[in-house]
């Protein structure tokens, strides 16, 4: 089998509610864009992935550019190989090519007639306990409404960004939690201290994030998430010494098997949430995820890209022994299952108990909506406002 052809997609659907990220501060996002990559082949099987949409025009011609006369020819059931080149192609000057790997994963499990999640080792684990993955900073009382949505639906367990010029304000946050609804809710904390969008954005000192994470334990908290900077190896080993209960976790963007290598070492992390679709792609989560088994700590994946890239994460979920929970991005209003998964034929969704139902169709598991993707495809030479207006 040959690769004959790789095309690259800039989809735009205009949300009903503009989404308010808390990881970009100021920003508001009316619209959901991502970047499909269709990897074909000379026997007529497609396999597709699925990255940010911010990645935007100059991905494109990245893969156009740099990937595809790489990989135009070569057998997309190699997957080492594929790894390797675009491991070497990250040295181009992009570090997330990984979606063009999950294409060929796609292509692999279609041509064997297995989902991807058998291929990598597989397991009889087709589900999974979800955490409903909150984006937005509200005011108490609307979020604990919504927090009455996602009990309703099912939800066991919830994360809360903290992103607010005090982190003590944070904190009545999660004390209201506790308060209305006791332990119904497992919660875990995203503090985003591992990386910035914006250069003016306030960092936390390592003895603001001590103050907090003691007082997060004190609450029956399950994680706090990123409370330093990913590199702070030390400083996040440190901060992990001194909690009892509390885990500490991170590396969701984290990309060279290098820095995994240090947060190891210093063992800095009880959970690590490497994505897919940022971080060494299928290939590389399943190996950080033997990893961090080898050194009892438990790989729950980062998944906030879009329906494809929760679909993928989903099969290497389903493949490991050490993940606890799966990422599921949701905002009642803004970030909504049609939202996230407007591309896909249907959304993936819990059951009633808050599990998600992994995809065990070949491959990834999921049908794409082709009319919804050619609707809101951004044409040559057009913008994303003619698109959405």
């Amino acid at each position: 089998m040959k690769i004959t052809d790789i095309d690259v997609q800039h989809i735009c659907y205009p949300m009903s509610v503009p989404f308010k990220a808390t990881w970009a501060a100021g920003r508001v996002q009316p619209y959901h864009d991502l970047i499909l990559v269709r990897v074909s082949t000379d026997e007529g099987i497609e396999g597709v992935g699925a990255t940010v949409g911010f990645l935007g025009n100059e991905f494109k011609v990245f893969i156009e550019e740099k990937l595809k006369p790489l990989l135009l020819g070569r057998n997309p059931l190699e997957i080492s190989e594929i790894h390797k080149h675009l491991e070497a192609a990250t040295l181009f000057g992009n570090p997330r090519p990984w979606v063009i790997e999950h294409a060929c994963w796609d292509i692999k499990g279609k041509y064997l007639k297995q989902p991807v999640a058998n291929l990598l080792g597989g397991s009889n684990k087709r589900k999974i306990p979800a955490y409903v993955s909150t984006g937005e900073l509200k005011p108490i009382e609307e979020r604990l409404e919504d927090i009455e949505y996602y009990i309703e639906k099912g939800f066991k367990a919830i994360k809360i960004r903290f992103h607010s010029p005090n982190p003590k304000d944070d904190l009545k946050m999660i004390e209201a939690i506790r308060e209305n609804f006791g332990s119904q809710m497992e919660i875990m904390v995203d503090a985003n201290q591992g990386w910035k969008v914006s250069a003016e954005e306030s960092t936390w000192s390592y003895h603001t994030a001590l103050q907090i994470a003691l007082e997060l334990e004190k609450m029956g908290v399950y994680w706090l998430e990123e409370p330093l900077n990913q590199f702070d190896f030390e400083g996040l080993a440190r901060l992990r010494s001194n909690m009892k209960t509390l885990r500490i976790a991170g590396a969701e963007m984290t990309s060279k098997m290098h820095e995994i290598k240090q947060l190891l070492k210093h063992e800095s992390l009880d959970v690590y949430q490497t994505d897919v679709v940022f971080s060494g792609g299928i290939t590389g989560g399943k190996k950080i995820a033997e990893l961090a088994e080898m050194n009892q700590a438990l790989f729950t994946p980062h998944t906030w890209s879009n329906g494809i890239g929760l679909a993928a994460n989903l099969q290497l979920v389903a493949a490991i022994s050490n993940g606890s929970f799966v990422e599921f991005p949701l905002e009642v209003k803004s970030w909504t299952l049609e939202s996230r998964d407007f591309m896909l034929d249907k959304p993936i969704d819990i059951d009633s108990d808050g599990y998600v139902i992994i995809p065990d169709g070949p491959g990834l598991g999921i049908t794409l909506d082709e009319e919804k993707i050619q609707k809101y495809t951004v044409k040559e030479n057009s913008t994303i406002k003619e698109l959405i207006r």
